[in-house]
Order: structure tokens, then sequence, then C-alpha cells
């Protein structure tokens, strides 16, 4: 017999038990399983991260959104694959699991940290958790990596915080950004644009009087 299929399927079988009935997460070595298959614990990180995966995809199937968003976040933190750390954090962030996809985003930054995808989703769980400050870091953080042009990468920003359901709290970020980046264009229209969408119009024509000022070729 295969000693890996024979492995992967203790694995199937201890996974539905968890779902089903409750048993304990991960395999302990010395027992034997329903069907008489001695279960080993999980030699690797790879191995356990495994048995995680399956987990949320069990749990997914049968609709149990917390479950997934729970095992597809250990898998990440065990995980160097980047596929299953970015569906840790897309699947947790498109579920509203904040504090799931925050530790997934995390995990996924220290393994990519020139992703500007990783980052930006940093930004917007950190928005969305309510931490403003967390969330400009961040943001800054990505500033250089769209490039050596400051005024292209306050436009990308920018972007990012006009996707955000919350636009007072996008707003409250974007203030801080054109506060720490007085002279640059693109952060003073960022923050016109941002006034505009909370109808704060005398602000958004102080912004943007600024950025004309700053780039009077716009």
């Amino acid at each position: 017999m295969n000693p890996n299929k024979h492995y992967r399927g203790a694995l199937v079988i201890l996974a539905l038990c968890a779902l089903a009935a409750g048993c304990a997460s991960t395999p302990t070595g010395g027992g034997d399983d329903a069907e008489g298959v001695e279960v080993q614990p999980f030699e690797t990180d790879g191995g356990e991260a495994s048995y995680h995966l399956l987990l949320a995809e069990l749990a997914l199937e049968r609709d149990q959104f917390d479950a997934a968003a729970s095992e597809y976040r250990k898998a990440a933190q065990l995980s160097d694959d980047l596929e299953i750390v970015k569906r840790a954090v897309t699947l947790s962030f498109g579920l509203g699991r904040n504090t799931e996809a925050l530790a997934s985003a995390r995990r996924w930054v220290e393994l990519e940290p020139a992703s500007i995808e990783a980052r930006s989703y940093l930004a917007r769980i950190h928005l969305r958790e309510g931490d403003t400050g967390k969330a400009v870091e961040a943001l800054e953080a990505l500033v250089p990596l769209y490039g050596d042009v400051p005024e292209e990468s306050f436009l990308s920003l920018t972007g990012i915080l006009l996707e955000e359901p919350d636009q007072a709290m996008a707003a409250q970020a974007m203030a801080r950004l054109a506060d720490r980046n007085p002279d640059v264009a693109s952060a003073q229209y960022g923050m016109a644009l941002m006034a505009m969408q909370e109808a704060d119009y005398d602000r958004a024509l102080r912004h943007v009087t600024q950025a004309e000022k700053l780039r009077p070729d716009w």
C-alpha cells in the first residue's frame, strides 16, 4: 500500500471527525482511528498545514465559515506556500473575519515583504479594525513599492482608500498621509478626493488648492 495515500486517508478521517464529532484538532501518536489506521504525530509543519487546509475545505463545504477561516489561518501560519497564505487572506477578508485575515496578511508580508497586494490587504484590514495608525503605517510601507515617483504612489494609495466601505475611516488615514507629505501634490489631491466623498467641500478645496500650487501644470 502507498504510505502517503494511507496517511492522507487518515487525515480525511480525522478532519471529518474534528468537524462532526469534536475530536482533537491535531492527530496524536499511539492511537488507531475508526478504520484501524495508526495515526502518528505530524513530522513537519507542512504536514500539519495540509491537515488544517483539509479541515478548512471541509468546513467550507458545510458552510462553517468561522471554522474555515480559523483553519486556513492555522495552515497559513505553518506553511511557506504563498498560494495557501493568499487563500487564507482572501477568504477571511471576504467573510469579514478580520482577526483571521490580519494574522494571515501578516504572514503573507513576512513571506513576501515586497508584495503590494499583501501590504494593501494589511492596510485595509487595519482600517476595518478601526486602527488608523497601523493602517497608515502599512500604507506608507507601500509608497516605495510602487516605484521611484511619489506622485504616482499616492494616487495608488488613494485608489485603495476609495474602495473602503467606511469612507470616514479611510479619510482619516488619507488625512494623516497628506499631513505627513505636505509637499507631495498627489497626497493633497488624494485628500481632496476623500473630502469630496465626505461632502467636506471646504477641506477638499484647501487640499486641491495646495495640490495646484505644488503642481501648477496639473
